[in-house]
């Protein structure tokens, strides 16, 4: 009994540092990415990368990702408004944003594919003025198209939204 107890807990060791073979679709391993600075916005229209927090995707390759980010918006009337870019013809992508705003209150988003216009997908976190973790997750199945996965913010109204160092996203 002793030795299967060991035999599991070394497998639970091994597994976690191996880059496990699925078919050339995954990279394999985790990647942490932290923001660079601290983020600020106060455009409307176009928005603009969050410092950092991108990533490549090669062609056909699968990715799954969760981002954590810490922000505040400067007034009660805007809100951080997220959009996410990567290369054209995804097979599949889909990622949401949960944020949580209170201690009895949470809401969630979801989209699909990649936004190709500054007020298309855009995900709204929400009009409050106090400090939030929010989190976007997501899965991408690339098609033939290598490129980069890339966050972006703007505001809904015209009051600076932030997101501070200390943010980061992780990627396997």
């Amino acid at each position: 009994m002793r030795v299967l107890i060991l035999i599991v807990c070394l497998l639970c060791i091994i597994g976690k540092s191996i880059a496990w073979d699925t078919g050339g679709k995954s990279s394999g391993g985790t990647t942490k990415i932290p923001i660079l600075s601290d983020y600020s916005t106060a455009s409307t229209t176009t928005p603009t990368n969050v410092g950092g927090l991108g990533w490549p995707i090669a062609a056909n390759q699968t990715q799954s990702f969760k981002c954590v980010l810490a922000t505040l918006q400067a007034n009660a009337g805007s809100s951080v408004r997220y959009n996410l870019t990567g290369p054209n013809s995804p097979v599949f992508a889909s990622w949401g944003l949960m944020r949580y705003y209170n201690l009895d209150a949470a809401s969630f988003y979801l989209y699909t594919g990649f936004s190709t216009s500054a007020q298309t997908k855009l995900m709204t976190s929400g009009n409050m003025t106090t400090q939030q973790y929010q989190f976007i997750e997501g899965f991408i199945m690339n098609g033939a198209n290598a490129g980069t996965i890339q966050l972006q913010g703007s505001t809904s109204a015209a009051y600076k939204s932030y997101v501070y160092t200390g943010s980061y996203c992780t990627v396997w």
